[in-house]
């Protein structure tokens, strides 16, 4: 008789209910994107333990300060303190950023739903890693919109995402001169 196979889920998209459904299914414990590897290391502690309670690491993302929509701090966390490495995102993001914003206004005037979805969700992810949790949530916001096929509140929403990308471009304007030779 072999032992019990213990699985952590990773939640792609973080909904209500999601967790509960995870945990339903079989899984011990279960981490929602971005994963930070110190909430997956204690994840896999929580599993070795028997312990079968829903992650707290949920609630732990970084807070961002008001007066600034990039967060360095939580960004560095995510990378474990790879400057390199938050760089590199940093410079992708800012060249990849405004192409995407362009794309997703064509996805609205083509009323391409499942485009738009995913663009916003390559955007949620992709702030959320470098602590621009305005930037992020925007996004986020507008991939439930897309993901409804409902293009009611769409505008709106892209015009929130762009307010929220033009307060985080100063941020990563500064932080790239900061490390540019």
């Amino acid at each position: 008789a072999g032992a019990h196979l213990q699985i952590s889920a990773l939640r792609l998209i973080a909904m209500r209910g999601d967790g509960g459904r995870c945990l339903q299914g079989g899984a011990g414990d279960y981490e929602r994107k971005p994963i930070r590897t110190p909430d997956l290391l204690a994840a896999r502690d929580r599993l070795r333990k028997g312990k079968t309670s829903p992650s707290a690491a949920a609630s732990s993302t970084g807070k961002v300060p008001a007066s600034n929509a990039l967060d360095i701090t939580a960004a560095l966390e995510r990378v474990d303190g790879d400057r390199g490495l938050l760089e590199e995102l940093v410079w992708l993001f800012a060249e990849e950023c405004p192409k995407n914003m362009t794309e997703v206004r064509r996805a609205l005037e083509r009323r391409d739903a499942h485009l738009l979805e995913s663009l916003a969700h390559t955007m949620k992810g992709a702030s959320a890693n470098l602590g621009a949790k305005g930037v992020s949530e925007a996004a986020f916001e507008l991939e439930k919109q897309a993901c409804s096929g409902a293009f009611d509140h769409v505008g709106v929403l892209i015009e929130n995402l762009q307010r929220e990308v033009d307060r985080l471009l100063p941020g990563i304007e500064s932080f790239c001169r900061r490390v540019t030779p």
